[in-house]
């Protein structure tokens, strides 16, 4: 019982965070629809 409820807190965090990553471009025009002044894409290092 405690392993199933492990389960379902680690998904319950896990997939709303890989969500953001695969409809990115959902999660763009949310930001820009809630007034968020320059939403752009990460950078995968800095420069």
């Amino acid at each position: 019982m405690i392993t199933t409820g492990r389960i379902l807190v680690a998904l319950y965090f896990l997939l709303p965070g890989i969500l953001k990553f695969v409809a990115f471009p959902m999660n763009l025009s949310l930001m820009s629809a809630h007034g968020i002044s320059n939403p752009a894409p990460p950078r995968p290092w800095p420069s």
